[in-house]
């Protein structure tokens, strides 16, 4: 493992002696334009429709078994 940390290392330093004085800060090596669509709040799921398909409910709330770990002592 070490030899591996060594030669990325090495080649960081290598880097490091380039003159990138002239070259344009990017954040991706192509162009790139419209990566996310705009931000727009839409209205979510009802609460019926969200519990449509869960197997039990109560009182507007998914029901969920009780899980305990480990034993008591």
């Amino acid at each position: 493992m070490r030899g591996h940390l060594d030669s990325i290392l090495d080649y960081a330093e290598q880097l490091s002696e380039l003159d990138t004085e002239d070259v344009e800060v990017t954040t991706h090596v192509v162009p790139v334009s419209a990566l996310l669509r705009d931000d727009i709040a839409q209205p979510g799921l009802s609460n019926e429709l969200a519990l449509q398909n869960a197997p039990a409910s109560e009182g507007g709330a998914f029901q969920v078994p009780k899980v305990i770990d480990g034993e008591a002592g």
